[in-house]
């Protein structure tokens, strides 16, 4: 498991509560203890870049092309718990439009502004996630419960232009 995610998850628990800002504009300022400070979003989404980008910040309307790793936080620990899914092969990267309503809401907001380069960690609570829904695998097991929070780390290797109307 990565420890600087578990400090990341860590202090975005601990920090106190701040108003919401409307989208994260530059990379979040870093805590007296050096850890990326997180930037609380409407609906209680918090983002924290761990590794600025550089260029222009992803838009609506715009393929991200990323690698990822998702994970249930655990209460009882504080921080990320189970893995439950991953796209870490730069060869085959996950692929999205922004704003489309194809992943949850978590990511189309929490990923917006994003620059190419940056790495970012979103904790996505279960209302811009699954929320009461449970998500199974092709055998019927469990791999998010209902309610639950979601952490993952995200890094965005490319932005692709819509392409034009015709």
């Amino acid at each position: 498991m990565h420890r600087p995610i578990a400090l990341f998850v860590l202090a975005a628990l601990t920090l106190g509560a701040q108003a919401p800002a409307p989208k994260p504009k530059a990379p979040a300022k870093k805590s007296a203890r050096g850890v990326p400070a997180f930037q609380d979003l409407e609906g209680g989404l918090r983002v924290a870049d761990i590794r600025p980008g550089k260029g222009e910040g992803a838009q609506a309307g715009q393929t991200l092309v990323v690698l990822y790793r998702g994970w249930l936080y655990d209460k009882a620990l504080g921080r990320q718990g189970k893995l439950f899914d991953q796209a870490m092969d730069r060869r085959k990267p996950f692929r999205f439009p922004l704003g489309a309503k194809r992943v949850i809401q978590g990511w189309d907001r929490g990923l917006e502004g994003m620059k190419v380069g940056a790495k970012r960690v979103l904790f996505i609570p279960a209302e811009l996630a699954y929320g009461a829904r449970e998500l199974k695998d092709d055998q019927g097991k469990v791999v998010i419960p209902a309610d639950s929070t979601l952490v993952f780390e995200v890094q965005l290797l490319a932005l692709e232009d819509a392409p034009a109307a015709p």
